[in-house]
């Protein structure tokens, strides 16, 4: 009953924001990024003959997929530039248009008098803006790309298939130990090993290849992605992405509710859902060191998987898994979504997080300290979701900051292009 009531509140406030409109803001323009620092550009050679140009929009910004034109730095126009394509949007500027958020990458070919003296300039114009409804102008960016080639420069430069890659430690350590804190959780949480007899003292030969093996098959899935542009906002790709997300926290959620034996294969779906998770991270962060880094974590945290669950403790922690899986699909999925939408998928998953954090629930006076933190935390999650509909019920686009579209400053008025 207590479950019915939830979704009965939930259902009547996602009604709420889907018939409250937004209300109009004022703009201060000195709080906005100067262009280059919202839509930071980067280059590289793919090859001999093609380069590709990054884009790292900064959050709360957007660029226009036609407003995109690429020469050379003689002013050569350049033809059959590959632009992924963008998230439609009816655009108040533009009328309907495709955008892009967080990233893009664009594949531009160059002929072959272009990189024959080892590099290029390329003049790179865009435009996009922000959204509390502020469009900057055209923007010219110019950014060199080094080609290997007979140019007096380039007889020195390797080519960049045989130069090694920069590691991103930071990324790769925080990644490792996520997959394996979220691995020690798929296992029950085991605190002690009188709470767990059956589980691996510690990891065995075997176990370390298969978690090398995996790190392999991430990376080389990784790899695969950066080549389709995995991390462009193309629904194709992170629709199915956020889709497997779901699923595999779906496994976790229902084995959570188990108990008993699990026999010889059934004790380590939760294992094998994370591990598919891990895969799924890799081909979607198309970082081979980021995404091998995950995979190696979640593979060797398969050597302390116990065969039976014991106790609200590592059922909670085994929904803590499914709740980062679920936040992973919203997390792919929020860039091809519609701005309402992507505010209700958070809001959903705080939903989700509050009820399995038994935010209303009563608990036994012997509950552990553990469930009386987590249930903490579901209350904050409870608040937070309903700020995030608030939020947009009001026109806000972050989650993070539900009640943004409320600060207005009386004298600032709205502005609509800076020049």
């Amino acid at each position: 009953m207590k479950r019915g009531r939830r979704c009965a509140l939930a259902a009547a406030l996602l009604g709420l924001a889907a018939v409250a409109g937004p209300p109009a803001m004022a703009v201060d323009p000195d709080a906005l990024l100067d262009p280059e620092k919202a839509f930071r550009i980067s280059a590289r050679a793919l090859d001999e003959r093609n380069a590709e140009v990054e884009f790292k929009i900064a959050e709360g910004y957007y660029m226009y997929r036609n407003r995109f034109s690429f020469a050379t730095g003689s002013g050569k126009p350049l033809a059959d530039v590959e632009i992924p394509r963008g998230k439609e949007k009816e655009d108040e500027f533009f009328g309907k248009t495709e955008t892009f958020r967080d990233l893009v990458r664009i594949r531009v070919p160059l002929a072959p008098e272009d990189t024959k003296a080892g590099g290029v300039n390329l003049k790179v114009t865009s435009q996009g803006c922000a959204d509390v409804g502020v469009c900057y102008t055209p923007l010219e960016q110019t950014v060199r790309v080094n080609f290997p080639g007979p140019g007096p420069g380039a007889q020195r430069q390797l080519p960049s298939s045989l130069t090694m890659p920069s590691v991103p430690w930071g990324l790769l350590a925080a990644s490792l130990a996520a997959a394996l804190t979220l691995g020690w959780a798929a296992a029950g949480a085991p605190l002690r090993r009188r709470e767990s007899p059956r589980i691996a003292a510690r990891p065995s030969a075997g176990s370390i290849g298969l978690a090398i093996a995996l790190a392999a098959a991430a990376a080389l899935l990784a790899w695969l992605g950066s080549r389709i542009g995995a991390r462009a906002e193309n629904p194709w790709l992170a629709g199915p992405i956020a889709l497997g997300y779901v699923v595999c926290a779906a496994f976790c959620l229902i084995w959570s509710q188990r108990s008993g034996e699990r026999g010889p294969v059934g004790w380590q779906w939760p294992n094998i859902a994370l591990l598919a998770a891990a895969m799924l991270f890799a081909f979607h962060i198309a970082d081979a060191w980021v995404g091998g880094a995950a995979a190696l974590g979640a593979g060797l945290a398969c050597a302390l998987a116990p065969r039976e669950r014991h106790g609200p403790v590592s059922e909670l922690a085994l929904q803590g898994v499914a709740l980062a899986m679920l936040a992973a699909a919203a997390w792919v999925a929020g860039p091809i979504l519609p701005d309402l939408f992507r505010m209700l998928a958070w809001s959903a998953w705080l939903f989700i997080a509050a009820a399995l954090l038994r935010a209303t629930d009563p608990l036994p006076q012997s509950a552990p300290g553990a469930m009386r933190v987590a249930k903490a935390a579901g209350v904050a999650a409870l608040v937070w979701a309903i700020a995030v509909l608030i939020g947009a019920a009001s026109g806000a686009r972050d989650p993070l900051q539900p009640f943004a579209a409320w600060r207005t400053d009386p004298e600032a008025g709205l502005t609509r292009s800076v020049r």
